[in-house]
């Protein structure tokens, strides 16, 4: 479910697929999640949401930046007492099939992309944790992996 149908009070229908009247979740999200009388304030950041790209609401942050397609991939960093930083990394090339909402050229076979995915995934995820866990800074990041 990525988007909502409006029904007036407040209230909506989630919709599997987008209509012409619907929304996005994420821009109606008013930063609270309600379980059993518990009310907890919560930040989200979701992805899976490329036709959208980057998604920037009080409550919820959008980082689907299309990067299977040939975008970028983005990554947020957390650190206490800071504010959240934005991280991103261009796509080599294009990984997959985009649908009808990114058109770009698509050359690789099934299995190439599937390998070539793995390896974008192995790439961020090595981003991720060198930022999370040495405090490495991104620029400096970048200059190592010029030389």
């Amino acid at each position: 479910m990525r988007d909502l149908l409006p029904q007036g009070l407040g209230r909506y229908t989630a919709l599997v697929t987008p209509s012409e009247d619907s929304v996005g979740w994420a821009s109606q999200y008013t930063g609270t999640l309600s379980k059993d009388s518990l009310e907890v304030s919560a930040h989200i950041y979701f992805g899976h949401d490329a036709a959208r790209g980057l998604q920037w609401h009080p409550h919820a942050t959008g980082l689907d930046s299309g990067c299977l397609y040939g975008g970028e991939l983005s990554a947020i960093v957390l650190e206490e007492g800071l504010e959240p930083k934005l991280v991103q990394v261009k796509a080599n090339r294009v990984h997959q099939r985009p649908s009808a909402s990114h058109p770009m050229e698509y050359s690789d076979t099934r299995e190439e992309s599937w390998r070539k995915g793995l390896t974008v995934i192995s790439h961020a995820l090595l981003l991720v944790l060198t930022i999370i866990y040495s405090g490495y800074s991104v620029s400096r990041w970048k200059k190592s992996r010029l030389q």
